[in-house]
């Protein structure tokens, strides 16, 4: 996709100043079973695909590429981005961000399904000060 022919309004090379997305929650052992030509694509262009990756983490590597620098990306992932093995990469590739907060919302039951989001919102810069690290608590009626 011309991104930047789709989207004329964004800054040059397809670039934006906002850029928010709630990736789908597909696991590796899901990934390889229904789409293994697309798992191996990603895995031959993103360099967070190394090892048991979840499809979250290209999208993560996806979303800071289509952040203009200094701007903004707002996602909601699974938790087991701050965990899980596989995930280092991208745990790495967010260091070099400004990671403003980090929220764990396992607790809240916002999807009608048993996962366990996390809220990420940074900047695409140098780390610069902390970031708020946040647990959620209640459900979604409350």
């Amino acid at each position: 996709m011309d991104l930047a022919r789709a989207f004329p309004r964004a800054r040059p090379g397809g670039l934006f100043d906002l850029v928010v997305g709630n990736p789908p929650f597909v696991d590796a052992e899901e990934m390889t079973r229904s789409a293994p030509a697309r798992r191996r694509a990603h895995a031959a262009r993103y360099r967070v695909a190394r090892g048991n990756w979840d499809l979250f983490c290209v999208f993560v590597e996806r979303a800071l590429e289509l952040t203009a620098d200094a701007g903004a990306l707002g996602l909601i992932l699974p938790n087991k981005l701050l965990s899980a093995r596989y995930a280092a990469e991208t745990r790495r590739l967010l260091g070099e961000q400004d990671v403003r907060l980090l929220r764990d919302c396992a607790s809240l039951r916002l999807f009608d399904a048993a996962v366990y989001p996390l809220l990420l919102g940074a900047r695409k810069r140098a780390p610069r000060g902390a970031c708020q690290v946040e647990r959620g608590t209640g459900d979604r009626s409350g």
